[in-house]
C-alpha cells in the first residue's frame, strides 16, 4: 500500500511537471519550424552570414524543433526513475540513444549531409523519450497524462504561431526578410504565447517574476 501511494504521489507530481514542460515546449517546437529563419535572422545574420547561410540554418534549426518535447520527457523520466532508486535503465538508453544517432547520421549523410545527422540524433532523442516513457509508465502505473490539458495547449500553440504569421503576411517582403522585421515577428510571438497562455490560464506570469525575484543574486 505504501509503494502504491508512493507511485500515485508520483504520478502526479510527473503529470504536473509534463504539463509544464508541454506548455513551453509544444509552442516552441512550432515556433522554431514557422519562424527558424526569423531566429537565426535575429541572432547571427551579420557580416558574411548571409541569406543562403541564413536558410541552411534554418532547416537544421527547424528539424531540432522536433526534439524538444523529446529532450523535455527524456530529463523528467529519467528524474522520476532517480527518484525510484533507479540509475542503471536511463543509463542504459541514454547509450542507446547515442549508438542510435551515430548509425542514423551515418546512414542519412550521405543521402542530407549535416541535416541527416541532425534528423538522427532527433529520431533517436524520441526513441529514447518513448523507450523511457513506456518503461517508467509501466513502473508507476501510468505517467499522469490525463493531467495533460491537451486543448487549452493546442489552442495556445495555434493562436502564438497564427497571429504572427499574418503579420509576415501583412508585411513587405524586404522588411519581412531584415532583421527588424524579424525582431517583430519574433516579439509578436513572444507577445502572442505570454498573453495567450496568461489568458489559458496555462502559465502564471506573477509566479514566475515572483520566482526570479526570490533567487539569490
Amino acid at each position: 500500500q505504501d509503494i502504491a501511494l508512493r507511485h500515485q504521489r508520483l504520478r502526479e507530481r510527473l503529470g504536473t511537471s509534463l504539463t509544464r514542460v508541454t506548455v513551453l515546449a509544444v509552442p516552441a517546437m512550432v515556433v522554431l519550424i514557422a519562424f527558424g529563419a526569423e531566429l537565426i535572422t535575429l541572432i547571427l545574420k551579420t557580416g558574411q552570414f548571409d541569406q543562403d547561410s541564413t536558410r541552411r540554418v534554418a532547416e537544421v534549426t527547424r528539424i531540432y524543433g522536433f526534439a524538444l518535447l523529446a529532450n523535455a520527457a527524456v530529463r523528467l523520466f529519467a528524474t522520476t526513475f532517480f527518484a525510484l532508486g533507479e540509475t542503471r535503465l536511463p543509463a542504459s538508453y541514454a547509450v542507446l540513444r547515442v549508438v542510435a544517432s551515430t548509425l542514423l547520421a551515418l546512414l542519412l549523410m550521405p543521402y542530407y549531409g549535416v541535416v541527416g545527422v541532425v534528423l538522427g540524433a532527433m529520431a533517436a532523442g524520441w526513441l529514447e523519450a518513448l523507450l523511457l516513457g513506456l518503461a517508467l509508465g509501466r513502473r508507476i502505473a501510468g505517467l499522469g497524462l490525463r493531467q495533460q490539458p491537451l486543448g487549452r495547449i493546442a489552442l495556445l500553440t495555434a493562436i502564438t504561431v497564427a497571429l504572427p504569421l499574418a503579420l509576415r503576411w501583412l508585411l513587405p517582403t524586404e522588411l519581412g526578410a531584415s532583421w527588424w522585421g524579424a525582431l517583430l515577428l519574433l516579439s509578436a510571438v513572444a507577445l502572442a504565447f505570454a498573453a495567450s497562455a496568461a489568458g489559458l490560464r496555462l502559465l502564471d506570469l506573477r509566479s514566475l517574476r515572483r520566482r526570479g525575484a526570490s533567487k539569490p543574486s
